[in-house]
């Protein structure tokens, strides 16, 4: 990681959960940023950035830290940085990925809040005002991100108004790689985007063996310098000073990927919440068949075919 101006591909919303293999989702990572780059035509040196927002009780980014430069359980080494909140994903010399450390809380509300650049505990069930106030106060980034259902009826007015003081209270809007593609465009985010309010996307995956695919799948572009010994802050100072809406990589889900993901969440969520779900959700299950041709993915993309 250098100092200099670069492209930053960053996937806002990230999760890793306990169903997933972590070969495949650094791979997977890896492809889909690297197909990102080549259909935007991108040929300049890039920061390719997946920012973790982790919920109650998950705490795989400590995990990584302290397991930073020991020997590997698969082929990606994970290193350490002189920045407490990220760590270096790699993979011999081209395959290098920056993860931030990041918090996903969920509000009184019903609403969520991300932390971007946060490994502070800030727990469940405030109000969703006392969460920024707290996230803002570890010096973290806010996003109210989108969620199927989240901002409708009260929540929605509840939005509108914080949106409306934003002046009092800076945050951003998360958009979703899990929204319907095609779909209007909720009306929170045009509103924001007229109070200078930005909309950060991410992949957000679902608790789905098959989803360990998707980080890098969808987020956002930027332009500016990284510092090595703070990148977290790099990215953070970006941000708050950015002038626009950034321009956007990757896509979101149609219409069979959309149904199948929330008809498969109100599954796990109402008969068995603990029950990893791989019968119907898992369109790209993790057989041998998925691994070879994952593995020639990969292989094609380092060698630069």
């Amino acid at each position: 990681m250098r100092s200099a101006p670069e492209t930053w591909l960053v996937d806002g919303h990230v999760h890793f959960y306990r169903c997933y293999d972590r070969a495949l989702f650094f791979d997977s990572a890896f492809i889909n940023m690297e197909q990102a780059k080549q259909e935007l035509g991108i040929s300049t040196p890039t920061v390719s950035c997946l920012c973790l927002t982790e919920a109650k009780d998950h705490f795989v980014f400590r995990q990584w830290r302290n397991e930073a430069e020991r020997p590997s359980p698969d082929r990606w080494t994970l290193s350490p940085t002189s920045d407490a909140l990220a760590i270096v994903a790699s993979h011999g010399s081209k395959e290098r990925f920056l993860v931030l450390a990041g918090r996903q809380v969920a509000t009184r509300e019903g609403l969520e809040v991300l932390a971007i650049g946060c490994d502070r505990d800030i727990p469940d069930g405030q109000s969703v005002h006392r969460t920024l106030a707290q996230v803002i106060e570890a010096d973290a980034l806010p996003v109210v991100p989108w969620g199927f259902g989240k901002w409708w009826w009260s929540r929605g007015t509840l939005l509108a108004n914080l949106i409306a003081s934003a002046e009092v209270m800076r945050f951003f809007l998360g958009d979703s790689a899990g929204r319907l593609r095609g779909a209007w465009r909720p009306m929170p985010f045009r509103l924001a985007e007229s109070r200078g309010i930005w909309t950060l996307p991410g992949s957000d995956p679902l608790p789905f063996a098959s989803h360990a695919r998707r980080p890098g799948r969808y987020g956002f572009l930027l332009q500016g310098r990284l510092t090595r010994d703070r990148p977290s802050q790099s990215l953070k100072n970006l941000l708050r000073t950015l002038p626009h809406r950034p321009d956007v990589f990757g896509r979101r889900a149609g219409v069979v990927d959309f149904c199948r993901s929330q008809v498969a969440m109100q599954w796990r969520k109402h008969a068995h919440p603990a029950t990893p779900v791989r019968s119907f959700i898992d369109e790209d299950d993790v057989s041998q068949s998925a691994w070879v041709s994952r593995a020639h993915d990969f292989n094609r993309l380092r060698e630069g075919r």
